[in-house]
């Protein structure tokens, strides 16, 4: 699962994404056509499953910045910075990376 936020650290403040939960889920399902995607907005990020390559995230981006939410694109131009997160089947996992100690 992939987190997008906004770029913007004042447009993070300001803007509630939730506003825009039509632009960004048709951005999504018209990018990753034949996928069974699942779109969750929330206030301050999106997240998207499965996971979008970077041309589809890419594309998804161009199709959401067509919307008013343009105005908050920073320098580059980039309005979303996406990062991965964990799913819940992760987080509980028992960690054998980092074992230290005799007892395994």
């Amino acid at each position: 699962m992939r987190r997008y936020s906004l770029s913007s650290s004042d447009a993070r403040r300001t803007v509630d994404l939730r506003d825009y939960e039509k632009v960004i889920a048709e951005a999504v399902t018209s990018v990753m056509t034949g996928k069974d995607v699942k779109v969750v907005v929330y206030k301050d990020c999106y997240t998207v499953t499965p996971t979008p390559n970077k041309g589809e995230a890419n594309r998804i981006g161009r199709m959401i910045c067509r919307s008013t939410l343009n105005q908050y694109c920073v320098q580059i131009p980039k309005l979303f910075t996406g990062e991965e997160i964990e799913t819940k089947e992760e987080v509980n996992e028992p960690s054998t990376k980092y074992r230290m100690g005799g007892h395994m």
